[in-house]
């Protein structure tokens, strides 16, 4: 257990960083590459976006289903043309302004960011790697 083995906070998170990030090469190499994709986007964009102190606030479901809400919107994901993010989603939201969506400006599979020619490279090593085997 955590409690057992004591380990660092820093150790927890760089453990964290580093099963998000196999889960999304995972899935992009299984065919499901846009979710791989999105898996990293809100991911960061949770980590980085989220208003200080929205989790130690109390009512920690409500705050998770205000990013839910957010990240099902269709706005523009991070790395992509007009991203906000969170915080500015939930001060838009909360003074009545109507959130940013971009369903029709994004292209399918293709945005272009530093995640997808990532997780493209290393699709593309991978796919090297097993036919000179």
């Amino acid at each position: 257990t955590f409690a057992s083995h004591k380990l660092s906070l820093q150790a927890c998170e760089e453990a964290l960083v580093y099963l998000i990030r196999e889960r999304a090469f995972f899935l992009a190499q299984s065919g499901f590459f846009e979710k791989g994709l999105s898996c990293l986007q809100a991911a960061l964009d949770f980590a980085l976006f989220v208003p200080r102190g929205f989790l130690q606030q109390g009512a920690r479901q409500e705050h998770l289903g205000y990013f839910e809400l957010y990240w099902g919107n269709g706005g523009p994901r991070l790395g992509e043309k007009g991203f906000q993010g969170f915080v500015q989603w939930l001060e838009d939201r909360q003074a009545g302004r109507r959130p940013q969506s971009a369903d029709a400006a994004r292209p399918p599979y293709e945005p272009d960011c530093m995640f997808h020619r990532d997780l493209k490279a290393q699709r593309n090593k991978d796919t090297h790697a097993h036919t000179h085997t």
